[in-house]
């Protein structure tokens, strides 16, 4: 399957144009994803005989676009989902929603995935941070 533009991919996909070495394993790898899901999004491709150059829809949110609403955040040594749910005052079932195809049993290092709410250190719209000092009431 050759996509002609990025557009035709489906909600929940986002477009990825083949290089040289990918193969759909190394791309499930690589985007959190599955075999199985890659296929699911585009009937007829042959995973055999990936083309340089080939366009493809990739299952879940693109590497460093979160949606609105929530930060990306790179997954550290010793990170599981339930510690950064915690750590960021959301659900594991939040950070699952965020992320579709995320394994929470597989996170890896470096791995990049979309957490909902503020990005810490980051206050709202319309509001300023303030270091309180001795003295303050």
């Amino acid at each position: 399957m050759n996509r002609q533009f990025p557009g035709m991919c489906p909600s929940g996909t986002f477009p990825y144009t083949i290089r040289a070495g990918d193969t759909c394993w190394a791309l499930a790898q690589r985007f959190n994803t599955t075999v199985e899901a890659i296929i699911a999004a585009n009937p007829g491709i042959n995973c055999d005989n990936l083309q340089i150059g080939q366009v493809i829809c990739i299952p879940g949110t693109q590497p460093g676009v979160c949606p609105p609403g929530t930060f990306s955040y790179t997954i550290r040594a010793g990170d599981t989902c339930f510690a950064l749910a915690q750590r960021f005052n959301t659900t594991v079932q939040a950070i699952i929603a965020a992320n579709p195809g995320l394994d929470c049993n597989n996170l890896q290092i470096g791995q990049v995935i979309c957490i909902p709410g503020m990005q810490p250190g980051v206050c709202p719209p319309g509001t300023f941070s303030y270091t309180i000092r001795p003295g303050d009431k």
